[in-house]
């Protein structure tokens, strides 16, 4: 395999975008993004789910009721978040998408500093860790970083 001459590359970088090096993995190959979300909401699904069991177990009258709202903490960004990542991830050059991964990223942002019940599970009294703000923003920042990259290869 030869080395490419002066005008190959600039034929390559001409017609072939490169995504940041950020977003490819050391095998070469692009990372979508929803692979951050999923990660950082996998983690934090099983430490929600040992705080439910946990909480279930107690004796306390609501305490099925509560375990059941503990699991089910992420309905308010899980499906605007995921869907937003997979249409950008299929078409990350695309405004139009990008705008949706922004809207959904400051609504999951405004929904971790607004409920409650973010600080409740976070700081919870059985001690079981639990780190919902901490895990899903720096997934965040880590998202919005990757977005503004893109961004600046779509101008």
């Amino acid at each position: 395999m030869s080395e490419l001459t002066e005008a190959q590359h600039r034929f390559v970088d001409r017609f072939i975008v490169r995504l940041p090096d950020a977003l490819v993995s050391p095998a070469g190959d692009a990372v979508p993004l929803v692979l951050t979300w999923q990660s950082a909401k996998d983690k934090v699904d099983d430490e929600l789910r040992v705080l439910s069991d946990t909480v279930r177990l107690a004796d306390e009258p609501d305490a099925a009721e509560v375990a059941a709202d503990v699991v089910n903490l992420l309905g308010p960004v899980r499906v605007q978040m995921l869907t937003a990542l997979m249409e950008f991830d299929k078409a990350p050059l695309a405004s139009d998408k990008r705008d949706k991964v922004t809207t959904a990223v400051s609504a999951a942002r405004a929904w971790l500093g607004s409920d409650p019940r973010v600080a409740g599970v976070d700081n919870n009294p059985w001690k079981v860790p639990v780190s919902v703000a901490a895990t899903l923003g720096s997934a965040l920042d880590e998202i919005e970083r990757s977005t503004a990259r893109i961004a600046g290869i779509a101008k």
